[in-house]
């Protein structure tokens, strides 16, 4: 059985990261495993950087989303694996 710990300290790291503007694991912290403090504020980054991501996009010219778009569309392409042609 895991131990249980309680939630890391505020004090360490930047104080403006999302993870400590808000706390994902509310006030049961101390209930939680060490695994599942690290799967939630996993989560609150994943969070975190889709919504910045989605603000950045959406400041965007119509041009340059579309280069961003078909950038992605042809790496996306590169990493599938060669279809033999029959």
């Amino acid at each position: 059985m895991a131990a249980r710990v309680s939630e890391p300290s505020k004090t360490m790291g930047n104080p403006t990261s999302p993870i400590e503007q808000s706390n994902p694991i509310g006030d049961t912290s101390s209930e939680l495993t060490p695994e599942e403090i690290v799967r939630q504020y996993h989560e609150q980054i994943q969070r975190s950087l889709a919504a910045e991501l989605h603000k950045r996009l959406m400041q965007l010219s119509s041009t340059a989303f579309e280069k961003v778009v078909l950038k992605l569309w042809q790496r996306s392409l590169m990493s599938l694996p060669m279809v033999p042609n029959i």
